[in-house]
């Protein structure tokens, strides 16, 4: 405990603020060539047909990978978990299904990143078009339960319902939140390349490298030793980079097809649509209590989007678990709507930061609706003991 208090320097400072840290693009590597996706135009159905011959046959191109000449991934494992499978479980250029918008539906790889982005735009694509699934308040009345993915979907203590509806005060309100996205200052890249023993070392940007190489293994198919994983800094990654997403994989078995390593960077437009991001949400939240402001119960209901193929779930509605005393009960749910995204992530602070903004912006409300001071309806409905497991706070600094 002796650096406690200490002014201690950062080991990384000084490379940091003098130019010299290397972030995963600036690593130097021989005979390094360049990748560039393509993306699809259309957000549901299918191609018909990808014609790439004028991409093959512009100036340094060595190759270009659809879902006809992929090599093959194992598929992710199931149930889709926080544990497994450290990534979204549709496969990138497997099958000529489209579902979600700006999927990758071509690698062009050149000598040059120049190169390979001049071919990426001769690709042409046909396509069997679906309607598109969004996320409005129309799918949100179809959103379905979810199974459980970190914590338990839904809670109950109590009788919340009974106990808003018995209540001289009554507020009702729905919530919503858009999209956000990382947008971290270094943009997602993977350099990856094989050596002559069939190890794969991937210079990633990652927050979590084990769960690359285990995801990584998993999916082509090689021991967890024979994979090297390397992080040396770190540009921003705010949990979007705790993932493992399309870009890395194809990057993998482009370098393994082409005994060359294989650099793929995205462009700051693909991270909105490659990488995740944290879901918008819906979010209807009942208040009772008195006319002092105390209150009697709470209803905390969130939905937000997922992609087709997963069931992530923002959990909004967790704050009113725990936060406030609400002596005639509390209940919390979640819920999802399948579009045609690709899956959401983790961003911070993930799920609670949305839930408090509802469920605070609800007990503004109640202040406004009592003509209690917002400050003093906060301090009124303070409570000691965990409202969820009926258990008392070790610490607990609400009302400093």
């Amino acid at each position: 405990m002796n650096a406690i208090g200490q002014p201690i320097s950062r080991i990384d400072g000084r490379l940091k603020t003098t130019g010299g840290a290397r972030y995963t693009a600036d690593i130097p590597i021989t005979n390094v060539v360049y990748g560039v996706i393509v993306q699809s135009t259309i957000a549901n159905g299918r191609t018909v047909s990808i014609d790439s011959t004028a991409a093959e046959q512009a100036p340094g191109v060595l190759k270009v990978f659809t879902h006809r000449n992929m090599p093959r991934m194992n598929p992710t494992p199931k149930p889709w978990s926080h544990l497994h499978p450290h990534g979204q479980s549709y496969l990138p250029l497997q099958d000529d299904k489209i579902l979600y918008a700006d999927q990758p539906i071509a690698l062009v790889i050149a000598n040059t990143h120049d190169q390979a982005a001049f071919a990426a735009t001769l690709i042409r694509a046909e396509y069997e078009t679906q309607p598109a699934a969004v996320f409005d308040r129309q799918t949100a009345k179809n959103a379905i339960q979810p199974p459980q993915f970190l914590w338990p979907v839904s809670s109950s203590v109590g009788n919340a319902d009974n106990a808003i509806s018995s209540s001289p005060v009554q507020i009702e309100q729905t919530y919503a939140t858009a999209d956000r996205h990382h947008n971290q200052m270094e943009p997602h890249a993977t350099t990856a390349f094989w050596d002559d023993n069939g190890t794969l070392t991937l210079y990633e940007t990652t927050q979590h490298i084990f769960g690359t190489r285990e995801l990584v293994s998993m999916v082509l198919g090689i021991p967890q030793e024979k994979i090297n994983v390397v992080c040396h800094f770190l540009g921003g990654g705010f949990g979007g980079k705790a993932y493992v997403w399309p870009h890395t994989l194809i990057a993998a078995l482009a370098a393994r097809v082409l005994n060359r390593p294989v650099h793929v960077q995205l462009t700051r437009a693909q991270m909105y649509s490659m990488v995740g991001h944290q879901a918008a949400s819906l979010q209807a939240i009942k208040l009772g209590a008195e006319r002092n402001g105390k209150l009697n119960g709470i209803r905390h209901d969130s939905v937000t989007p997922t992609s087709m193929f997963d069931n992530y779930i923002e959990y909004a509605a967790l704050c009113p678990r725990s936060l406030w005393a609400a002596g005639g009960g509390i209940a919390t749910d979640h819920k999802i709507a399948h579009v045609n995204r690709n899956t959401p992530t983790a961003l911070r602070a993930p799920h609670e930061a949305l839930g408090h903004f509802a469920l605070e912006s609800a007990l503004d409300e109640l202040a406004y609706a009592t003509g209690v001071d917002p400050v003093t309806i906060r301090l009124l409905n303070d409570t000691d003991i965990d409202p969820e497991s009926g258990r008392p706070f070790s610490t607990r600094a609400m009302r400093k």
